[in-house]
């Protein structure tokens, strides 16, 4: 394995406990300008064919692109194929339909509720030993696994708001750090 393959990968488990901390899929319907609540039902029509999520087609979900796009049509629609083409080239949407079996049995993620029943995951670092899975030559299928755990995160959180008819944007970690160690969890390339 190439050292900058190593150091990306580093950025990545990186960017995977922080997506856990603050997964963030949309803005609250109150917070919307007039000017997008105008826009939005034109955005939706000329990006719905690309959509293959339900919640691809909400506004809490179209918006992001709107706005950083200042609001130019043309300009959030180039953004927002972009990421449905970024998806498509990366099969993100037949991670829910793959055998991830290895990897939910000995890498368990429990997707749940907290206390006040906002959309929490947990997982344990002790059992989540990426070294490991890199050494063994597993790493794309680890980040398949991560992948899928994004999506399925993202599902969830609209799922959830669209059955009870809360608005949730984001989903706590509450992650069981014992076991934590430099060599398994942050240095993959230590030998």
């Amino acid at each position: 394995m190439k050292p900058n393959s190593i150091f990306n990968w580093h950025e990545f488990v990186i960017v995977v406990f922080y997506f856990f901390s603050q997964i963030n899929t949309g803005i609250s319907q109150d917070t919307y300008t007039e000017q997008e609540l105008e826009i939005l039902p034109r955005f939706r029509e000329m990006v719905k064919a690309g959509a293959t999520q339900e919640y691809m087609k909400e506004n809490k979900y179209l918006v992001r692109f709107l706005r950083a796009s200042n609001h130019n049509l043309q300009s959030a629609e180039s953004k927002i194929q972009e990421a449905f083409n970024w998806r498509k080239e990366n099969h993100i949407d037949s991670y829910l339909s793959r055998d991830l079996s290895y990897f939910l049995h000995h890498y368990p993620i429990l997707f749940s509720f907290d206390k006040y029943g906002r959309p929490a995951a947990s997982s344990a670092v002790r059992y989540i030993n990426p070294r490991k899975l890199v050494l063994s030559g597993k790493l794309e299928e680890l980040r398949d696994y991560v992948r899928f755990l994004f999506d399925y995160g993202i599902n969830l959180l609209h799922k959830v708001s669209n059955e009870t008819g809360k608005e949730y944007i984001e989903m706590y970690l509450i992650g069981d750090m014992a076991g934590y160690n430099v060599r398994n969890h942050a240095c993959l390339a230590c030998e």
